[in-house]
């Protein structure tokens, strides 16, 4: 059995798990897709990747009130 330590790095690059990976444009922390299905690598993913929902400027929760 492989097993591979499973990074934020690595979650980036794997195509199934990027799609759902969303960045805020002003502070550039990331996090997830709200709709995220269960069928992708799940191992510290959403330990890593907090649900993330960005406005539509591309800003998240946090930094969206400071743009106004």
């Amino acid at each position: 059995m492989k097993t591979e330590t499973k990074t934020q790095e690595w979650f980036l690059r794997d195509p199934r798990t990027r799609k759902w990976i969303r960045q805020c444009a002003a502070c550039g922390q990331y996090g997830r897709d709200p709709g995220t299905p269960d069928d992708i690598p799940k191992i510290n993913f959403e330990d890593m990747f907090p649900v993330m929902e960005l406005d539509v400027r591309g800003l998240c929760q946090i930094c969206a009130p400071r743009f106004k």
